[in-house]
């Protein structure tokens, strides 16, 4: 058997729809905050800000590249521990 380097190379996986899981997550965070108002629990709550940190994680990932916001991320950590790392001398 030969190796047919067309069968081995590796497909690019489908870009994933951001904006309509943004709206499904939109909407469920939606829906419960009406059953939160209407019947306050700490278990609704709780679900809430799970929801709401879900939709807030699928929000940045919808601004760009993983890699880009990474490498963004680290540049800013670099340099806010370079900025109190290294002080004037008086």
């Amino acid at each position: 058997m030969a190796n047919n380097p067309e069968q081995s190379a590796p497909t690019a996986p489908p870009a994933p729809n951001y904006e309509q899981r943004i709206a499904q997550q939109q909407a469920l965070v939606k829906d419960l905050e009406e059953q939160n108002r209407k019947k306050p629990s700490p278990e609704l709550q709780l679900d809430l800000r799970r929801k709401t940190d879900t939709l807030r994680h699928i929000q940045n990932l919808a601004k760009g590249s993983p890699q880009e916001r990474a490498r963004k991320a680290a540049e800013t950590a670099k340099l806010s521990a370079l900025s109190k790392a290294v002080s004037m001398p008086e």
